[in-house]
This record gives structure tokens, C-alpha cells and sequence, in this order.
């Protein structure tokens, strides 16, 4: 048969083939493979297990509960960074996406403060439009990034400050406070002692965990941050994926932005300042690549425990707050130092 006659190949089974990690038998160099892939619990573990041996009251049920409760917003922006990170792209503007929704929040449900419309919109109508803006706002990073094929890392650096100019022209600087019962409790409120923030993102995990692993578009994501030329060759949309892999990161960016306002009970130009990187440092020092099309979404969640511990650790043990800041930055270039380590030792024969 010559090589015109030959069929051409099933594009969902290339992908397959590329995204295949589990060999027909285990052997030392899979085997390392694998414990470098799970290596995060370890490291989160041992996190824990040292700060429970420097605070007394640190292995505590309400601490724990504490920890769960602080890392959902950070956990919700980090499905969405790790789905860009695994298309092989950044975004950089989530914690200001966050930031803008949570102050539109403010200014459409709260009244009688200056920086508010007045309008004292119910939640049911709120939430909705709140969730809009956050697809606009990625819809409009897909398109510069996915469309034009903008830089992504400058492109979002550029919406990033877009989108905290316009949180602070929405706030006109101040702090809006005073959410309705039926807002604060998405953020705040819980199921017996389980807060209902953790029930949606351990569900969010869920059903991105499902989406990613068993659908067709998250073969396509793998795809797309492996090798984009490839996977267009095998007929991949990678524009449209790309478009896609955006707008979920700009509406779980809103997500996070509802709980956190919630959880506060406020909304100012300011909210989710920082948390674009620690989604980031999550997601890589979870296992997502920084070159995209590899890693797990279970591990990004270890990530998020791994930063919230540390932060509540360090909180309890009474270290200054700029010391927190300075932790977090070393802790992101372990992440990227750990990331560069892990790769170099996956790909050796």
C-alpha cells in the first residue's frame, strides 16, 4: 500500500496516544515518573507536620476548617490558571478580574453609601452579571492571545492593570460593605461545619478533574500545550481551545472573586491583589508545567493547601505580615526551580 492509500489517522487517537503516561509495566524510571507526579502531598504533609510541631494549636479541627475555608477562593482561581498553564499559556489578570467583580458586586447590590448605584439588586440578578463580566473579560483575553496571537504573558499583564483601573474607577477608591444575607452566604455560610465555599470548589475540582481527563476538550488542552503545530495537524481547533481555556479562567476568576467578597462581606479595587501569582506557584508547584500539556488538576489542590497552610502557619506563629509577602515570593521560585528539576528528571532515558 502506498503511502497516498493509506488512511489518514483518527485525530482523537493521536491525541491519546500523546497524552499516555501509564506504560504497560512499571519500571524504575515510570516508577520515578509517578512519585515525582504525587510529590506535592508529600511536600504538603510535611508542611503541615512542621508547623504542628512548631504551634500547639496549629492541628486544631477549627484550623483545619480554617485552612479549607481560606484556600477556596485561591483554589476556584487556580482551576482556571492551571487549564491556561496546561494550554501552554498565562493569565495574569485573575486576581484583578477578581478584584472588578467582586467591586461590581458591591456597586449593584449595595446601598446607601456614596460609591454605590443605589440599585440594591437582588443576588439572583447580581451573580449572573457578575459572572458575565468575568466571560468578557476572558473572552477578551482568548481572542488577543488565542485570535491575534498576542503574548500571553504581556497581554494579561496589560489586562491586569486594565481590570484594577476599573474595579477603582467602579469603587471610586473606597470599600464597599454590606452584601445581602443571600450573597454572604456562598462566601461565608456553611453546611454544619463545612463551609459552602469548599463544596463548591471541591465540586469545581470535580467536574474540571472529569472534563479534563474524560472529555474530548481536555484531550484537546493536553494537546494544545504539548504540541500545538502537532495537535492542529491532527485537526485541533488550538485557537478555539485556547479561546476556551480563557474564558473558563475569567469565569472562575469571578467565582473567586463572589466568594471572597462574600467571605468578607466587602468589595474593594484591591481584592485578590497577589493572587494571580499564588494561583500560578499552586498550579506548577502542583505538577502543571510552565510549558504546558502536562500535570494534574487533582495536584493543583495540594498546591492551594500547601500555600494556605503555610500562610495560616506562619499567622499563627506570629510572623510579621511582610514576612508572609517575602515567603510566598521564595516559595513561587521553588515552585518554578522545583518544576525546571522535575523535568529535566522525568525526560532522562
Amino acid at each position: 500500500m502506498d503511502r497516498k492509500s493509506r488512511p489518514a489517522p483518527n485525530s482523537n487517537r493521536v491525541i491519546s496516544d500523546q497524552l499516555a503516561v501509564l506504560p504497560s509495566r512499571l519500571t524504575p524510571g515510570r516508577l520515578r515518573e509517578i512519585l515525582l507526579r504525587g510529590s506535592i502531598w508529600f511536600i504538603f504533609i510535611g508542611i503541615f507536620l512542621i508547623f504542628s510541631a512548631l504551634a500547639s494549636n496549629f492541628f486544631t479541627f477549627s484550623n483545619l476548617i480554617n485552612i479549607l475555608f481560606h484556600s477556596a477562593p485561591l483554589g476556584v482561581m487556580a482551576i482556571g490558571e492551571s487549564v491556561c498553564l496546561l494550554c501552554g499559556k498565562f493569565d495574569l489578570s485573575v486576581g484583578s478580574i477578581a478584584a472588578l467583580c467582586g467591586s461590581i458586586a458591591g456597586w449593584l447590590m449595595v446601598t446607601g453609601q456614596p460609591a454605590a448605584s443605589g440599585l440594591g439588586l437582588h443576588p439572583a440578578l447580581a451573580i449572573p452579571v457578575i459572572l458575565l463580566v468575568g466571560i468578557l473579560a476572558g473572552l477578551f483575553n482568548g481572542v488577543c492571545v488565542g485570535k491575534l496571537g498576542m503574548n500571553p504573558l504581556l497581554t494579561t499583564l496589560a489586562t491586569m492593570f486594565t481590570f484594577r483601573g476599573l474595579a477603582l474607577i467602579v469603587t471610586s477608591g473606597h470599600t464597599l460593605y454590606g452584601f445581602p444575607k443571600w450573597y454572604r452566604i456562598w462566601g461565608g455560610g456553611s453546611i454544619g461545619f463545612i463551609p459552602i465555599a469548599v463544596v463548591i470548589m471541591v465540586c469545581l475540582y470535580f467536574i474540571f478533574y472529569f472534563v479534563l481527563t474524560k472529555k474530548r476538550f481536555g484531550r484537546h488542552v493536553y494537546a494544545t500545550g504539548g504540541n500545538a503545530f502537532a495537535a492542529e495537524a491532527c485537526g485541533v481547533r488550538v485557537d478555539r481551545v485556547i479561546v476556551t481555556a480563557y474564558i473558563l479562567s475569567g469565569i472562575l476568576a469571578a467565582t473567586a472573586g463572589i466568594l471572597s467578597s462574600g467571605r468578607l462581606n466587602a468589595a474593594h479595587s484591591r481584592g485578590g491583589e497577589g493572587m494571580e501569582l499564588q494561583a500560578v506557584a499552586a498550579a506548577v508547584i502542583g505538577g502543571i508545567s510552565l510549558r504546558g500539556g502536562r500535570g494534574s488538576l487533582i495536584n493543583t489542590i495540594a498546591g492551594v493547601l500547601a500555600l494556605t497552610t503555610i500562610d495560616s502557619g506562619l499567622v499563627i506563629l506570629g510572623v510579621p505580615s511582610f514576612w508572609v509577602q517575602a515567603v510566598s515570593g521564595i516559595v513561587i521560585f521553588i515552585a518554578i526551580l522545583f518544576d525546571t528539576i522535575k523535568t529535566r528528571l522525568t525526560h532522562v532515558e
